[in-house]
């Protein structure tokens, strides 16, 4: 009978976390309500459930603007109105994941003109 009620009420504070609390925080919870559990008792009651938190990734900031390296100025200012090919270059850089270590490569081609002049490989940036 308790085991049902203990259930029910890990369901509850599950469901209403939007199913993101663990077994220790649903043990945190219930010792606030009164109930007398353990956290390997909600886990293996959760278990049982089959209830499993969500657990979401941290917002990491990849961009390191505190640097003391030059800032090229924007020149073109979003104007992308040229009266012909080879006046304006653009470039991209990305990198591949699934390779160890990881390859950048970086591209540069010609505004207007749709063939890439360069395009270098190397193992760190």
């Amino acid at each position: 009978m308790e085991n049902e009620r203990l259930t029910q009420m890990i369901r509850s504070i599950y469901f209403k976390s939007k199913r993101t609390y663990g077994s220790p925080r649903i043990t945190l919870r219930l010792k606030k309500l009164g109930f007398r559990v353990s956290k390997n008792r909600v886990a293996v009651i959760m278990r049982k459930e089959n209830l499993r938190s969500i657990i979401r990734k941290k917002f990491v900031v990849t961009t390191d603007s505190k640097h003391n390296y030059p800032v090229v100025n924007n020149i073109l200012n979003r104007n992308f109105m040229v009266s012909g090919p080879g006046q304006v270059w653009v470039s991209d850089i990305t990198y591949s994941v699934p390779v160890s270590p990881r390859r950048f490569a970086a591209v540069a081609r010609a505004y207007l003109k749709y063939t890439i002049v360069s395009m270098p490989c190397c193992e760190g940036i």
